[in-house]
């Protein structure tokens, strides 16, 4: 299995429970992966990742992880055309536009393009739709547009263990 990951895998895991001090070999992981080409990810998540920022993450996107991070191709962005129309017509503007404006559509529609699967800490939100019809709320979860899509999501804890990684 193959998987498309998200910014927050990332972030969440270097501010968090993975941390570079404490979890070395977790970061290598994902680096040899990314070098056997079992992960891949958009290169607008490389640049949310950098963007403004200059800890040890980005260092690490920049020299250990840099090869992981690809342009999306022509099949890619098909892909996002169809999430893109999804999108618009289910979802009220005011969370379709930033959703549609950040790498979430990319890495989703790199998935669908590569048949892949998506891996991200989002979680599916319970949606509810309005009068007209469109949904509203606060932000569109990856989750909710991969399982309306059809498409393979999961966190990284359960990325982790289909790949049977351990600290041991």
């Amino acid at each position: 299995m193959k998987y498309s990951l998200d910014t927050n895998v990332f972030v969440e895991s270097s501010k968090r429970y993975y941390s570079f001090d404490i979890a070395p070999p977790f970061w290598d992981a994902l680096a040899l992966w990314g070098r056997q080409e079992n992960i891949f990810c958009v290169k607008p998540v490389y640049d949310e990742i950098i963007e403004g920022n200059n800890d040890r993450l980005c260092q690490w996107a920049r020299t250990d992880a840099y090869p992981m991070f690809i342009e999306p191709d022509e099949d890619t962005y098909e892909e996002l055309t169809n999430i893109a129309n999804h999108v618009m017509n289910n979802y009220l503007p005011h969370i379709a536009n930033p959703f549609l404006s950040c790498a979430d559509p990319l890495v989703i529609a790199f998935a669908k393009a590569k048949d892949l699967t998506v891996v991200t800490m989002e979680i599916m939100k319970q949606e509810v739709r309005n009068s007209n019809g469109l949904i509203g709320g606060k932000k569109i979860q990856i989750p909710n547009i991969c399982h309306n899509l059809g498409i393979q999501c999961i966190d990284t804890f359960q990325f982790l263990r289909n790949q049977r990684f351990s600290f041991r």
